[in-house]
């Protein structure tokens, strides 16, 4: 299963960064990416934006850290489903 949820907040991040991107003449493409998470990590991700486990306080690393600690994300639902 795949859930998409938007957060206004994060949705006008979003465009103010992309605004700025703009401006600098950076390239603004976009990438559709996917993460996977336990059922009762939604709600916390979506109120409190992304944690990096063994960074933020707090947080453990669940499922290893074997490209260093941070928020992995995939291009296609496939691997993240599996998490």
């Amino acid at each position: 299963q795949v859930d998409v949820y938007e957060s206004e907040t994060t949705r006008d991040a979003f465009y103010s960064t992309r605004a700025a991107f703009a401006r600098a003449g950076k390239p603004l493409g976009e990438t559709w990416v996917f993460h996977g998470t336990h059922a009762r990590n939604k709600l916390p991700i979506m109120a409190g934006g992304f944690k990096v486990g063994g960074v933020d306080a707090g947080i453990p690393v669940v499922n290893g850290a074997a490209y260093g600690h941070g928020v992995y994300m995939a291009t296609t639902p496939l691997t993240p489903m599996a998490y």
